[in-house]
């Protein structure tokens, strides 16, 4: 250790010399200075960033920004039939002449042929910009309303939003779409999209909706807002399922305030007097190979199925080759045209052994609900489709083309106290799965 401590000792005190063989010198090449070549070197390098920097994007890429706008906003872009973005929206376009089109749902759509032109110098930090704004109009603004009520039944689906996710607000967005339109023509479709109000954001998707219809999609006055919470309170009168979906949306201190109130207890004597009577279910019978369970309300009764299993549901894509085509498996849900085409099917096959009061169906919701009272099982998990439909406007009919651009039919489950949402028919989730019935 005594070594070693001398040692660092006296390379500390010892002064470093350069010697001569230590030095560097450049060498003149063909018989260029170095001071010369390496400035030439130093400026071509500044030159290259330079270049690369200021001129080469706009040579390579050369085209411009362009600012796109809409009014109503939320318009799909597309430039040269290719989908860009939703309005507003800033997007770069090579340089050229370029066909900018923007369609809304329920809105005519627009285009315009414009001509791009390019900046070269200095295009990477001020990129040249062109502005291209169209107007958007709709010859049937109600139709618009009931697409958006049908977006928000659908997004009921996905339950209370959480940090992980958020929901869009479809109903709010095509109330200030629309604009100035006649509010009476709005109110059914309003009121009807009322009852799918299962969580905070769609409860407040309502408000924003209610207020906007109130106003015509300007600003509201004190009086505008007087007769909009009045227009509320309205709908939760009529509306016997409010107090308890009140009661599961607001906070509990508010909810204690008028869980004694005279509405409350009025509102549950409604929903009580209709109530199924004492109804009954009684043991199954078997046909088309489906346990089916008689389910006895007074002097009625009707057939419920088990949910459908897979060898049914096989047996059924056997039977139908176009359907089988359409690649939907029962594991990951079925559309509700599928279902009915289901319905159908196994008709013909409960007909050969059995002569039936009326054609196997999905059942309607009452009859879920006559069931779920009479301890029928359901799957606590899943959704059903049922035979009633979403919109119960007078100026639809219930036909194929009807329901699939607006309307849809409902689905319910049973485990979570009777909750309703609905689902744009043609699609299909494996929460969601469906029996028949027969009365």
């Amino acid at each position: 250790m005594f070594v070693r401590y001398t040692t660092v000792m006296f390379l500390r005190n010892k002064k470093l010399e350069i010697q001569t063989q230590d030095e560097v010198h450049l060498q003149p090449i063909f018989g260029i200075q170095p001071e010369v070549y390496l400035a030439c070197l130093y400026g071509a390098v500044i030159v290259a960033v330079l270049f690369f920097t200021l001129f080469y994007p706009g040579i390579s890429n050369p085209g411009a920004v362009l600012l796109v706008e809409s009014d109503p906003s939320g318009a799909a872009i597309f430039v040269d039939d290719v989908y860009q973005s939703a309005t507003p929206a800033e997007i770069f376009v090579s340089e050229g002449e370029r066909v900018v089109k923007m369609s809304l749902p329920g809105f005519s759509s627009q285009e315009q042929t414009i001509n791009v032109k390019a900046r070269i110098i200095a295009s990477l930090f001020f990129p040249k910009k062109q502005r291209v704004r169209e107007t958007l109009s709709t010859a049937d603004p109600e139709k618009v309303f009931a697409m958006g009520a049908s977006d928000f039944a659908a997004w009921s689906f996905a339950g209370e939003p959480t940090s992980a996710y958020q929901i869009p607000q479809p109903l709010s967005e095509a109330a200030y779409r629309i604009g100035l339109s006649e509010v009476d023509a709005l109110n059914n479709i309003l009121e009807a999209t009322v009852r799918f109000a299962s969580n905070r954001a769609s409860l407040r998707d309502i408000i924003r909706a209610r207020f906007l219809v109130d106003n015509m999609g300007i600003a509201a006055s004190p009086l505008s807002l007087l007769a909009s919470t009045q227009d509320a309170l309205s709908y939760l009168n009529r509306n016997p399922a409010a107090a308890s979906v009140l009661s599961s949306l607001i906070p509990m201190f508010a909810w204690n305030k008028i869980a004694d109130s005279a509405w409350i207890k009025k509102n549950k004597e409604a929903v009580e007097k209709k109530l199924p009577v004492s109804p009954k279910k009684r043991e199954g019978r078997v046909m088309a190979g489906l346990l089916w369970t008689e389910i006895v309300k007074g002097d009625n009764s009707f057939f419920l199925s088990e949910t459908i299993p897979l060898w049914s549901w096989e047996l059924f894509l056997e039977a139908e080759p176009s359907w089988a085509a359409s690649g939907q498996a029962l594991h990951e849900g079925v559309s509700w045209f599928a279902a009915k085409a289901y319905c159908k099917w196994l008709t013909a096959q409960i007909g050969a052994d059995v002569s039936l009061l009326e054609s196997a169906r999905l059942p309607f919701k009452d009859e879920l609900e006559i069931a779920a009272r009479a301890d029928f099982i359901f799957d606590g998990q899943k959704y059903e489709w049922c035979e009633d439909f979403f919109v119960p406007f007078d100026f639809l009919s219930a036909d194929e083309k009807s329901i699939a651009t607006i309307g849809s039919p409902e689905r319910t489950v049973f485990s979570r106290d009777g909750e309703k949402a609905s689902l744009p028919p043609d699609l299909y989730s494996p929460f969601i799965s469906f029996r028949l019935a027969i009365k």
